[in-house]
């Protein structure tokens, strides 16, 4: 079902549960105006995120509104394949187990006929102890917001007795113009009434070091009709990031900001096909 031709007047019946997510978003992002109509209409709000001081580091911050529970939103972000969306990129998007078995990995498939692929195979036959192209770094941290969710995944202290299950998964994508593997996990925590999810990624084969992405969902009524608020922070860290300065840096922003932009409509036009 198509939300956005709904909303019309119904903005004036909108309710949210417990927590009022808007005052929320003041206390801990760059968004200190919401405008929750547009965001019902299918506006997208984003903001090149200033929670990042790191010369090695990126961020950037949107919030938007799709038109299922926020339950059934965080289950669809947790499982959701971009791989069906040409303009995204990604060759191959495959959910593995915890902890993962090498036959996880039998359906990766790499084609030696193009560029990126054959740049991926001959980076990592390059490969030895001493040097290698291909990266293993930590990802970096935000925030005391999410400080509950990254404590019980382990990314802020020893993994606890209550730690949360991930879902580890294997990436093939083209990044940068090249064919990039990638190995991440996502955690999800249910607070009160609302949701919070992470997707880390702790290894990446390409030209950045690794990222994170951290969403925050909570429910809102239009009428009798249920739909959920997300705000998102992606967290990016590469090493050719420190040599950028001023407009180039602010141009970097505004990439990135788009290339996020285009993966939230696409996983908004998943959920009203479906």
């Amino acid at each position: 079902m198509y939300l956005f031709a709904l909303v019309g007047g119904l903005v004036s019946a909108v309710t949210f549960a417990a927590s009022d997510p808007l005052e929320s978003l003041k206390t801990f992002s760059d968004f200190r105006s919401v405008n929750l109509e547009r965001l019902l209409e299918g506006e997208i709000l984003s903001e090149r995120g200033s929670l990042m001081d790191s010369p090695d580091g990126i961020c950037a911050q949107t919030c938007f509104v799709v038109p299922v529970t926020a339950r059934e939103a965080v289950k669809r972000l947790r499982t959701w394949d971009p791989s069906s969306h040409e303009a995204l990129k990604v060759f191959a998007f495959h959910p593995m187990r915890a902890p993962c078995h090498a036959n996880d990995f039998q359906s990766l498939g790499l084609d030696f006929d193009q560029y990126g692929f054959r740049w991926l195979l001959d980076k990592t036959l390059a490969t030895t102890a001493a040097k290698s192209e291909l990266n293993l770094t930590h990802d970096e941290a935000v925030g005391r917001e999410f400080a509950a969710l990254l404590r019980r995944s382990g990314v802020l202290d020893e993994l606890p007795s209550a730690a949360l299950t991930p879902l580890p998964y294997w990436g093939l994508y083209e990044a940068n113009h090249r064919t990039t593997l990638n190995l991440g996990a996502i955690y999800v925590l249910p607070v009160e009434d609302h949701y919070q999810l992470m997707d880390a990624e702790y290894y990446v084969s390409g030209s950045y070091n690794g990222a994170i992405t951290l969403c925050e969902i909570w429910p809102i009524r239009i009428g009798d009709k249920s739909v959920a608020l997300v705000w998102r922070g992606d967290f990016l860290s590469a090493r050719t990031l420190a040599l950028v300065k001023g407009v180039n840096r602010i141009a970097y922003g505004a990439i990135m900001v788009q290339e996020i932009k285009k993966v939230i409509r696409c996983f908004r036009d998943d959920l009203r096909d479906k």
